[in-house]
C-alpha cells in the first residue's frame, strides 16, 4: 500500500491515516504536493531532470513514459560508460543548474555496470568534478540481496522492478532537494 503518512513527513507534511493505508483524498494531497514539488523544479531548472541508466530498451521507454506522466523529463544512456559522458556533458551546461536531479542506475549493464559507474560518479563529486546528484539503483533481483551492494556502491536507494510511478514518486520526493 501507497503511505501517506511517511511520505508526506520527508517533505515536511504532516497528515494522520486511521487504518495506516492511503485513501483516495490522502493519494490526490501527495500527488499535488509532488505536482507543486515538480513545477518548482521546473521553474528553478532548465536542465533535464532524471538521467535513466538502463541497457534494455523497454525500460528505458517504460520510465521515459512514467517520468514524463509526472512532468519530469529525462535524458536516457544505455550503459554506464554513456552515463557518465551525459552527466559530465551537462554538468555546468545550463546557467540554473548544473547537473541532473536524480539518476534510476539499473545495477546490470554490460560494458560498465550500475555499481562500477556510481562508483565513478562518486568519485568524480568528491574530487569536485561534477555537483552532488542521488543515485538510485534499479534492479530486478531480490531487493534484500541487492541493496547493501547498491549502497556499498554509493547509491542512495533501490528500487525493484517492475518500476511504479508511485516508486519515483516516493525516491524523487526522499532525495530530490525540496523547495519547501
Amino acid at each position: 500500500p501507497f503511505e501517506v503518512k511517511e511520505r508526506a513527513k520527508s517533505i515536511g507534511r504532516s497528515y494522520t491515516l486511521a487504518s495506516g493505508e492511503a485513501n483516495s483524498n490522502e493519494v490526490n494531497i501527495l500527488l499535488f504536493e509532488f505536482s507543486v514539488h515538480v513545477k518548482s523544479l521546473n521553474t528553478r531548472c532548465e536542465c533535464p531532470k532524471a538521467l535513466i541508466v538502463d541497457d534494455n530498451a523497454y525500460n528505458l521507454l517504460a520510465l521515459t513514459h512514467q517520468l514524463r506522466s509526472l512532468d519530469i523529463d529525462s535524458i536516457s544512456a544505455v550503459d554506464g560508460e554513456l552515463a557518465i559522458q551525459e552527466v559530465l556533458k551537462n554538468q555546468g551546461h545550463h546557467t540554473k543548474c548544473k547537473n541532473f536531479s536524480i539518476i534510476f542506475m539499473d545495477v546490470e549493464m554490460p560494458r560498465l555496470d550500475g555499481f562500477e559507474t556510481t562508483k565513478i560518479l562518486r568519485k568524480k563529486m568528491l574530487e569536485g568534478e561534477i555537483s552532488f546528484v542521488p543515485i538510485i539503483g534499479v534492479s530486478g533481483h531480490n531487493p534484500k540481496e541487492k541493496r547493501k551492494e547498491c549502497l556499498l556502491s554509493g547509491m542512495n536507494d533501490l528500487v525493484i522492478k517492475p518500476v511504479t510511478p508511485a516508486m519515483l514518486i516516493e525516491m524523487i520526493l526522499k532525495w530530490v532537494e525540496s523547495p519547501y
